[in-house]
């Protein structure tokens, strides 16, 4: 028997897809040179105009630095003879008022010396003047001394004394009776036997005296009144020295107003105790 042929097959051409894929390899290749030149044309990841760029710019900001020195060392030096100008000004006016106080000093002194002068001729004349009138005042001195004895003398005649009673219903159960008299000049205590006792100046208080007398009243053992005689311009004595009598010592005061400026007359009491000696 014969063999059956079998149909013919046709054949599939794969020569345009190569074609194709070789044309794509080489596009792909060409796009990867493209890159890698690219790449390799970059510093630092900036481009060559950029890097010249930035180089030019540091150059630039080198130069501004030094430029910076030299302005501020131009500005220093400048400051530097403004304040030597300003001190060689200040040392000028300070020479100038060394002169102008030397010169005033001068003045001064030839002042001085001229009033020195005056003041010793003045003295001198002074002197003489005094010489000259010593006579005049030893006669002016007994004249006012001749005034004042018949002033007092007119006072005393002008002006009875005071008489301080007592009292025709005091007995003894109201103790001692002590006076004071309180004026502008201080206090004037009655010793018994006509015998007083001035503790003068308007603070009494402050006088070792007067403390010493109300301490020896304190220490009495019999009922002692102190009683201040009040002169009308002795109201302020009165109250210091009254006050400290009673806060400070604990003694009975009394006050009784003068009726005028004459002398008082306590003989009608017994005699006080006598200011205690220092």
């Amino acid at each position: 028997m014969s063999k059956r042929r079998k149909p013919k097959q046709e054949e599939l051409m794969l020569i345009p897809f190569l074609d194709i894929l070789c044309s794509l390899i080489g596009v792909l290749v060409l796009i990867i040179v493209a890159l890698c030149v690219a790449q390799t044309q970059r510093a630092k990841g900036i481009t060559t105009e950029q890097f010249e760029l930035s180089r030019k710019f540091q150059q630039l900001s080198v130069e501004l630095k030094k430029l910076r020195v030299v302005v501020a060392d131009r500005e220093m030096i400048a400051a530097l003879q403004a304040k030597l100008k300003a001190l060689t000004d200040e040392k000028q006016q300070l020479q100038q008022s060394v002169a102008n106080a030397a010169q005033t000093a001068v003045k001064k002194k030839e002042e001085q010396d001229r009033l020195a002068a005056k003041i010793a001729e003045l003295k001198a004349q002074l002197e003489q003047e005094k010489t000259a009138e010593i006579p005049i005042g030893q006669e002016l001195g007994k004249l006012r001394d001749a005034a004042a004895a018949k002033e007092a003398a007119a006072q005393i005649v002008s002006e009875p004394s005071l008489v301080i009673q007592r009292s025709s219903a005091g007995g003894s159960g109201f103790g001692r009776f002590i006076f004071a008299e309180a004026s502008a000049k201080g206090l004037l205590l009655h010793l018994g036997g006509g015998q007083t006792k001035e503790i003068p100046g308007p603070d009494p208080i402050s006088n070792p005296d007067y403390k010493s007398f109300l301490a020896g009243l304190k220490g009495s053992t019999s009922p002692t009144t102190l009683v201040f005689l009040i002169r009308k311009d002795g109201t302020e004595v009165y109250k210091k020295a009254g006050a400290m009598s009673e806060s400070d010592y604990g003694i009975n005061t009394a006050a009784l107003p003068l009726p005028s400026g004459g002398n008082v007359d306590v003989g009608a009491f017994a005699p006080s105790p006598a200011l205690p000696r220092r």
